[in-house]
């Protein structure tokens, strides 16, 4: 789009790379976005790279059932978050949107999400049936939920964020974007590659009306092995009477959700910005939290989240409206620097599309810095 843009080398691989050579930066890219988000998670590198296993039978259509849960000592911890008009990497295999009502604005084709809302549940894997779509069930509830609770309506995204997939690598990544009455912005991904990677991600963003945080949610797995999970009310300022008000609610819910209680690293991100003393957060060796506490904890918030919204009055004061919408710039400016997924989607699908992806897509009120993304490195040329 070149929209808030950095300068960036462009150009097809030299033809006297060779093969070889391509698939070894692209195998050590992965293995440092890998690195990344398991350093993140507190792991070390010998966790991160275990042999993943499979993950038991496939759960479809959000039908798990709320687990029993456990006493939780209150502690405070960190949440990570994981949006930009795009360029997919030239030679790249990847393909582009299935089929959506589509429309062209700028030269960038537009694509609705409720159209596409008919792929979920997927019925397997790109990988293949054998490998467990770990998170379906969860994205399935929360579309169910929104459809139900809220007037739900298309917001246009570019057809090269809504989906990409590449048939040789078995990984394919898609997204909706909605809005509604109480929320200006409500994006969904799921990351797809096997056993693998398998990744849900969301955030809620309130109108400007509203000083009410952002709800972020990040499911992320490596296998069954390495299982990352994140979800949080991120508060927009760290403000006594702020927190009181949006955070302390949450703490009978989290107390119920022991598993889940546990701390992130500080190595990303900074718990005094944009993240709760109730935030809930787990990692695992295997998928069992998932089912039994990680479920039941995302549907309780969610329902929380969307009643406590509904019960808020509307402050539509130009001045306070202009102060939310530059804490939202901030939320967004923070997130897009410090999420190392970033390296996740660079190492999957090329330098170009995921800096548009971060900065375009999952934050587009964020520009790209100077000196470029952290966690984006242009691949070879």
């Amino acid at each position: 789009s070149g929209l808030r843009r950095s300068s960036r080398e462009g150009g097809v691989a030299q033809e006297s790379v060779s093969q070889c050579c391509l698939v070894r930066d692209e195998m050590m890219r992965y293995v440092m976005a890998s690195l990344a988000l398991a350093s993140m998670a507190g792991m070390n590198s010998v966790a991160a790279f275990t042999a993943p296993g499979l993950v038991p039978a496939q759960v479809r259509g959000g039908q798990w059932q709320r687990g029993r849960s456990g006493g939780c000592v209150q502690r405070s911890s960190q949440c990570l978050s994981l949006d930009r008009a795009a360029l997919r990497p030239m030679g790249s295999t990847m393909s582009a949107s299935p089929s959506a009502a589509s429309t062209t604005t700028g030269g960038e084709e537009l694509v609705s999400s409720g159209d596409r809302l008919g792929t979920l549940p997927y019925e397997e894997s790109i990988a293949g049936a054998e490998h467990d779509l770990l998170y379906m069930p969860f994205i399935q509830w929360q579309v169910d939920y929104m459809k139900k609770h809220l007037d739900l309506k298309d917001l246009p995204m570019t057809k090269t964020h809504s989906y990409q997939e590449d048939p040789v690598k078995k990984n394919r990544i898609e997204s909706w974007l909605f809005e509604s009455k109480e929320f200006r912005r409500i994006r969904l991904t799921y990351l797809d590659a096997g056993k693998k990677t398998q990744v849900f991600n969301s955030v809620w963003y309130p109108r400007y009306s509203y000083d009410a945080p952002p709800l972020g949610i990040d499911f992320i797995s490596f296998g069954e092995k390495n299982v990352l999970c994140v979800m949080d009310l991120q508060p927009l300022v760290q403000d006594a009477d702020y927190l009181e008000k949006y955070i302390d609610p949450l703490i009978p819910m989290r107390s119920k959700y022991e598993a889940l209680c546990g701390r992130m690293t500080e190595r990303f991100y900074d718990e005094k910005e944009f993240f709760s003393s109730q935030l809930l957060f787990g990692r695992f060796d295997n998928p069992a939290p998932v089912k039994e506490f990680l479920f039941p904890a995302m549907c309780e918030y969610v329902e929380y989240y969307v009643k406590m919204m509904k019960e808020q009055t509307p402050n539509e004061d130009p001045a306070f409206m202009a102060k939310i919408e530059q804490l939202h710039e901030k939320y967004d400016q923070y997130s897009a620097e410090k999420d190392p997924a970033a390296a996740l989607f660079a190492a999957n699908w090329g330098h170009d599309w995921a800096e548009s992806f971060v900065y375009d897509f999952l934050f587009d009120k964020a520009e790209v810095p100077e000196g470029g993304s952290k966690f984006i490195k242009p691949g070879p040329k």
